[in-house]
């Protein structure tokens, strides 16, 4: 099974589906439900998917968009090809190339073909971060490798929740 990275071409503004300008909400009760006092809805979880392919000691970097304040709930790191830097490969994830805002030191080379995802750790600052991702609109993931790569290729999935704070600078 193919991994579908994008929606549709970047030369073609609409694609198949339904797409909202705004967070999708779901659930028949709101807060004013008699039943209970918070009601039955949630916000939608949105995913993205990047691939990164080793280009031989250079580091790799793709951008992603997202809505201002979003909430960032997770990333799974899923290597097709094991990444065979003589010493390291390692996935950041920030607001730059390299950036370390929200993943840093998540080795790649560590893992193989098949043996299951990846899924980094948070320390506090990066918790505050991807609670909510204030103004910034890009998501930038890097490998960044180390010593002689002839192979190399992650799928990086990201998930995350569009909030009613999307307009707001």
């Amino acid at each position: 099974m193919a991994v579908q990275t994008t929606l549709f071409p970047a030369t073609q503004t609409q694609g198949n589906g339904t797409f909202f300008s705004g967070p999708v909400g779901v659930g028949p009760r709101g807060a004013t439900s008699n039943v209970n006092s918070f009601g039955n809805q949630g916000l939608t979880i949105l995913a993205q998917v990047v691939q990164l392919t080793q280009n031989g000691t250079t580091a790799v970097s793709v951008t992603c968009q997202i809505p201002k304040h979003t909430q960032i709930i997770d990333f799974y790191a899923d290597s097709t090809i094991p990444w065979n830097s003589a010493t390291s490969a390692i996935l950041s994830i920030g607001t730059t190339a390299a950036d370390t805002t929200y993943v840093n030191g998540l080795g790649l080379q560590t893992s193989t073909a098949g043996n299951g995802r990846l899924k980094p750790t948070f320390n506090t600052t990066q918790i505050a971060a991807i609670g909510d991702t204030g103004t910034n609109e890009s998501v930038v993931f890097t490998v960044t490798p180390t010593g002689a790569t002839s192979a190399g290729s992650t799928f990086v999935t990201m998930l995350y929740r569009m909030t009613q704070n999307f307009v707001n600078n």
